[in-house]
């Protein structure tokens, strides 16, 4: 049973046990044996590590020997950085001694199969216990119905996890055929379920734990011991210190938060990580983006998780890429949540309470913004059945990158609908000629009917048709498309080239004249093409 000399203290100075934290040292390799690292994987998105690869671990590794080996006229190369550690409840205090007590809860002897199973057992509970009670009935009822699909999660992957969990617990065997889990992947289910039932977990350094352990010197690391961390809490100082810190891969902070709590955990969460200035309401739209059955990016957002995408998906779309297309702020993108102009002009005189369309929650924008995409991708993938005279042809495909899928055509495209939806509310020149010839109380009554008939529909159904009809049908052609692209666009000069010339596409096209591909900086065109 490890014991370690502790020193205990109040970071805040309290009176209480809201900002205690255990200051020790311990042996690298024993920290592995009591401290799980809860690495992310595509089965468990609930978790929030990374996954460190061999090659990493090998030069971890080679970091560690080379600082606790020097030559003799050479200094240790000494690390003090402390590793940060949740402890899942209180330790045992005694003379100033922290004990840690863990014993390994499976037999690795066993079939995998059959650790799967305990583990389960083991697990559920807890993660049962997080459950708000309609979700713990969910759960529950699903309990016995196994072989059903699951139900609708609501994006909530806690929940996920639980259904996943009873049906390892239930019959491992069918849980496994069924989601067509391979041996590896039963082996890394294990490693992961068997990691998060230890008494602690690794928040910050799992890097520098798992080089040192691994390293032929004996390494000594100090350790903070963050006492009773829930695991929101765990979530929080993650975040926070990734954020603040050397910064995490965005996509997989991006995950964490959308599928690592339940969305009443998020919820009391928000306003802590407001107060430490760190945004996340655009990451959890993100995660929705890439995971809603009902969104068109489903199963198409790049994450950095272990292993490949379940069912044979093949991710290629970023998750900076959905967040510029949600909240804009740089390589030209026009956000279609906040952007201030398209609010005012088109969205305006449908949903007048802003809340209304922005709410990250309960607004508008979300559904809308999938129906744009939705037809976008109906549309261009009919045109392209229809020119290239094959009904296999998808420019939408969620399993290979086409033009119209790369991020910069879907910021530019996305840009180019919102510029021309502002644009055509513009009826000053209209009103003047009005209030001439009708006087201005009628000019206005007129131009309000008006302005209703072109702004954003009272329906995204409704809207889906404006869509088609308006913008796409006399629109940027699907040859505009099919045409391959220079290699690549997505700096300033490939964006201004190909931002000309989707505008000039669609300028043409909407006054029914012919657009012909022919802009070198633009398309790979062999001269017999021209």
């Amino acid at each position: 049973m490890p014991e370690y000399q502790a020193l205990q203290f109040h970071q805040f100075g309290s009176n209480t046990d809201r900002d205690l934290l255990h200051l020790f040292s311990a042996p690298a390799r024993e920290i592995t044996q009591w401290a799980g690292v809860p690495r992310k994987g595509w089965r468990i998105r609930m978790l929030y590590q990374r996954w460190i690869t061999e090659n990493r671990e090998l030069e971890l590794r080679d970091f560690w020997d080379a600082a606790g080996q020097p030559k003799p006229s050479e200094d240790y190369i000494v690390g003090p950085t402390a590793v940060t550690v949740a402890l899942v409840g209180a330790p045992t205090i005694t003379n100033g001694r922290i004990t840690i007590q863990h014993s390994i809860p499976v037999d690795f002897s066993k079939p995998p199969l059959d650790n799967l199973k305990q583990l389960a057992d083991l697990i559920l509970p807890g993660i049962r216990a997080r459950l708000n009670n309609l979700k713990k009935v969910i759960v529950d009822e699903f309990s016995q119905h196994l072989t059903d699909p699951f139900p609708d999660i609501e994006h909530d992957y806690v929940l996920e996890f639980a259904l996943q969990l009873v049906q390892m617990s239930a019959d491992p065997i069918w849980f496994r055929d069924h989601h067509h889990v391979s041996d590896l992947e039963v082996d890394e289910l294990i490693k992961a379920l068997e990691a998060i039932s230890r008494p602690a977990l690794v928040i910050d350094g799992q890097h520098r734990v798992v080089g040192a352990a691994l390293s032929a010197v004996p390494v000594v690391l100090p350790v903070v011991a963050i006492p009773n961390c829930s695991w929101m809490d765990q979530i929080y100082q993650f975040i926070v210190i990734n954020e603040k810190a050397q910064r995490v891969e965005g996509s997989l902070l991006t995950d964490i938060f959308g599928s690592s709590l339940t969305r009443e955990e998020q919820d009391r969460l928000r306003d802590r990580l407001t107060r430490a200035k760190v945004d996340v309401e655009v990451r959890i739209a993100a995660v929705i983006a890439g995971r809603d059955p009902a969104s068109p990016f489903n199963t198409m957002v790049r994450l950095r998780l272990q292993g490949p995408p379940p069912a044979g998906a093949n991710p290629y779309i970023t998750d900076l890429t959905i967040r510029l297309l949600i909240e804009g702020g740089g390589r030209d993108a026009r956000g279609w949540r906040s952007d201030d102009e398209f609010y005012d002009e088109y969205v305006k005189p449908t949903f007048p309470v802003r809340a209304d369309w922005e709410n990250w929650t309960s607004g508008a924008w979300r559904q809308y913004w999938f129906t744009f995409w939705r037809t976008v991708a109906t549309y261009f993938d009919e045109q392209a059945q229809l020119l290239l005279k094959d009904t296999s042809i998808k420019l939408w495909n969620p399993t290979e990158q086409t033009n119209l899928t790369k991020g910069v055509a879907l910021r530019l495209f996305q840009r180019l609908f919102m510029e021309q939806a502002i644009a055509r509310m513009d009826l000053r020149q209209t009103k003047a000629i009005l209030d001439e010839t009708l006087g201005t109380e009628k000019a206005d009554e007129i131009l309000g009917h008006k302005q209703k008939e072109l702004a954003i529909p009272a329906t995204p159904e409704l809207f889906a048709h404006q869509l088609r009809s308006w913008f796409l049908e006399n629109g940027v052609p699907v040859r505009f498309f099919t045409t391959p692209w220079k290699r690549s666009l997505d700096d300033d000069e490939g964006r201004a080239a190909l931002w000309y010339e989707m505008s000039k596409a669609y300028e043409l096209c909407s006054k029914g004249e012919r657009y012909r591909v022919g802009n070198r900086d633009v398309f790979e065109i062999r001269d017999e093409e021209k």
